[in-house]
């Protein structure tokens, strides 16, 4: 995916969750219809992790008909990929999920890699980085993408739809020549 359509689906999630779409988000009912078991989880639609991969009411903040018919098209991969990261790594979730209900956490980190993304500026990034917040926050989040890769790194499953979604992946750091520490490892 170019640079430049990145960046711009990244501005578009940066904006997203700057006007409370993740707080309007998590505060949705939970549905155990057409759901997908994990050990003892059930994973349906209106899980809080399907619902962030999905940016639930992105769709609508946009007034777009095509994301909401993507995540359509995506919905038993994205259940499946859940139930299995909820096994596989729960500490992973765990992390993303704190980050994706605590307000402001992900779009800061966000507009560092529309920067990366847009201008290959690295500078807001990087400063974020420079805290023990936002370091904290980016390795929970670039270990949770390494972990969504692994559960499935196809082209149907749960980390080519959040690519196709937001254009927000954890390798920005390594394609502008490592600048940070990342692991994208699980």
């Amino acid at each position: 995916m170019g640079k430049k359509l990145r960046a711009a689906k990244t501005s578009l999630v940066v904006a997203f969750l700057a006007a409370g779409g993740a707080a309007s988000a998590t505060g949705a009912k939970s549905s155990s219809a057409g759901t997908n078991t994990a050990g003892e989880r059930s994973v349906g639609w209106n899980d809080p992790l399907v619902r962030f991969l999905k940016l639930d009411g992105l769709a609508s903040y946009l007034k777009v008909r095509s994301s909401s018919a993507l995540a359509l098209s995506y919905k038993a991969q994205l259940e499946s990929d859940a139930a299995e990261l909820y096994q596989k790594y729960p500490s992973q979730v765990a992390g993303v999920l704190a980050l994706y209900q605590k307000a402001g956490t992900l779009d800061q980190m966000l507009k560092g890699l529309e920067a990366v993304f847009k201008d290959n500026n690295a500078g807001p990034l990087t400063s974020y980085l420079k805290s023990s917040a936002g370091l904290e926050s980016f390795i929970k989040f670039d270990e949770f993408l390494g972990a969504l890769a692994a559960v499935d790194p196809g082209p149907h499953g749960a980390f080519a739809f959040w690519l196709k979604n937001t254009g927000a992946s954890s390798n920005a750091l390594q394609e502008l020549g490592g600048l940070a520490g990342s692991s994208s490892t699980p």
